[in-house]
């Protein structure tokens, strides 16, 4: 079976490539850029790529913080120590979260739970 060679487009690629199909048609792009039509045809129908920035290619996928009064207090708290030059972990990032719902937000958050 042959492998197939994956690519990944930015933002500013894709919108490229839409303008393409507007002027040649979207089975010549296809064939152009050497892209299935159906992953343009699902561009297409992305609205969030007009607005993206740059070569932003994971449009729309970001996530809205759970924990949104929290977010702050933790910015703060990474940043010094990455003024300070020390390396943090996943792990103890989990943990001062946890610190945070129980110390500072147990009223904001009463059934707080880290994912």
């Amino acid at each position: 079976m042959l492998k197939v060679q994956r690519s990944s487009y930015s933002a500013f690629e894709k919108l490229e490539i839409l303008q393409y199909v507007k002027l040649h048609g979207l089975r010549v792009a296809a064939r152009h850029f050497t892209i299935d039509h159906s992953m343009i045809s699902y561009w297409k129908k992305k609205e969030k790529l007009k607005s993206a920035r740059g070569n932003n290619q994971h449009v729309g996928a970001e996530k809205k913080a759970y924990y949104h009064k929290i977010e702050t207090y933790l910015k703060t708290w990474l940043l010094e120590f990455q003024k300070d030059g020390i390396a943090i972990t996943a792990k103890m990032v989990k943990f001062y979260m946890k610190e945070l719902l129980i110390k500072q937000f147990a009223n904001t958050y009463p059934n707080g739970k880290i994912f």
